[in-house]
């Protein structure tokens, strides 16, 4: 079977400019208005964004968004007009 280039490409740096943050965050952003607006819990969004996220960068390393999924989803979730989850406290 021949072997093919793409199955185990380099690994390549994440850029790391200003603009190419904000174009992540505007990415969860609005996965999370589609969530939001199909009903789903804000909890399972987050669950949900934060797997893709690590799916996306397996190969690259850790996405830096990962660390401002929970305030993106929260705000957009917020702009939505859906309310905030309860928090339990521990006993």
């Amino acid at each position: 079977m021949a072997e093919f280039d793409l199955i185990d490409f380099p690994r390549t740096p994440q850029p790391k400019t200003p603009a190419t943050a904000r174009t992540r965050d505007e990415e969860i952003r609005r996965r999370a208005a589609i969530l939001a607006h199909l009903g789903y819990p804000q909890a399972k969004a987050e669950a949900r964004l934060k797997a893709n996220l690590q799916w996306e960068y397996e190969r690259l390393g850790k996405a830096a968004v990962l660390k401002r999924v929970a305030t993106l989803v929260g705000e957009e979730y917020a702009r939505a007009g859906v309310a905030a989850p309860e928090r339990r406290k521990k006993r």
